[in-house]
């Protein structure tokens, strides 16, 4: 558990000014959360035991890792990409920093997700018109999302 949440700090310090318009939330084990803009954070820095934010204009706070129960990272949609469907209309795709997002398909659709050398990674089904991918674990790069019968290419930054 300590190594995943020592990855996922890593990777909000590499991705802070990449999710500027994001946020850190902070997750303690009695529940409680602490959220911090990203457009605050200088750097995300691991110690022995500990994540040090440094703020912008120096000010730095220190998390002791055994506190910690999670670390989310928030950002806004970087893309929105409208795909018409066959009679359904339009199935929207968006793509945030945890997954693609795919709505107005039809309940039980299924929502498949492509490497660009064609090799299913992922996929899920519709449930009340819209399905969620998880794609927080892949490598940034181009996907190929299909969805009710069309494709669209997404990137991931």
């Amino acid at each position: 558990m300590k190594k995943k949440i020592l990855s996922i700090a890593l990777f909000a310090g590499i991705t802070t000014a990449t999710y500027a318009q994001g946020e850190v939330n902070v997750l303690y084990l009695d529940g409680t959360p602490h959220v911090i803009a990203m457009t605050d954070i200088d750097k995300i820095e691991l110690t022995k035991g500990s994540i040090n934010i440094v703020k912008i204009g120096g000010a730095s706070e220190s998390i002791d890792i055994n506190k910690i129960d999670k670390i989310e990272l928030k950002a806004n949609a970087t893309g929105i990409n409208p795909i018409t469907g066959k009679a359904d209309g339009k199935i929207i795709v968006k793509a945030d920093g945890y997954g693609f997002d795919v709505s107005g398909l039809a309940n039980g659709a299924e929502v498949m997700v492509y490497s660009q050398n064609g090799m299913l990674i992922g996929k899920a089904k519709a449930k009340v018109g819209s399905a969620h991918v998880d794609a927080a674990s892949y490598p940034n790069g181009v996907y190929v999302i299909k969805a009710g019968g069309r494709s669209l290419k997404m990137v991931k930054k």
